[in-house]
């Protein structure tokens, strides 16, 4: 759980967590997760297979990540319900949830660029209600 402001986790892993890897506390600013693998992790309580966005939290970058067969209800990898959200160069492959394998729902406009996503769930992968999102180079597979 971080709670305070300004963190950085580089390289490492998180796996097999029942309640989502790793949870941003409400209003935490500028918190980054670089070069990190997120395998098998789910929330059997709710949002967030491996990373749960608290509202008003802002300045989340996510670079370079790997997120595999993670699963939630709502974002089945990431889930930032009034959280402000950044991805760039992550690899998607095999989340799971009801609503959107990334689930945000902010007044600011989400970035990903440059991230990977398998095809299978790219009809449920990004879910937003009301916002637009801003996408570069987003790339789409089959496996």
């Amino acid at each position: 759980n971080i709670l305070a402001d300004d963190i950085a986790l580089v390289g490492l892993t998180f796996s097999h967590s029942q309640s989502g890897a790793i949870s941003i506390g409400s209003s935490v600013m500028g918190t980054t997760v670089s070069n990190c693998h997120f395998h098998n992790n789910i929330n059997i309580r709710g949002d967030g297979g491996a990373i749960i966005l608290g509202p008003r939290s802002a300045g989340t970058v996510l670079i370079g990540n790997e997120f595999k067969n993670n699963g939630a209800w709502g974002g089945g990898a990431v889930s930032g319900v009034g959280g402000e959200l950044e991805v760039r160069d992550c690899l998607f492959r095999g989340n799971r949830a009801n609503v959107g394998v990334v689930r945000t729902c902010t007044v600011c406009c989400e970035r990903f660029c440059c991230c990977e996503f398998n095809f299978f769930i790219c009809l449920n992968l990004l879910y937003c209600p009301s916002f637009s999102f801003d996408f570069d180079f987003i790339k789409l597979d089959h496996e």
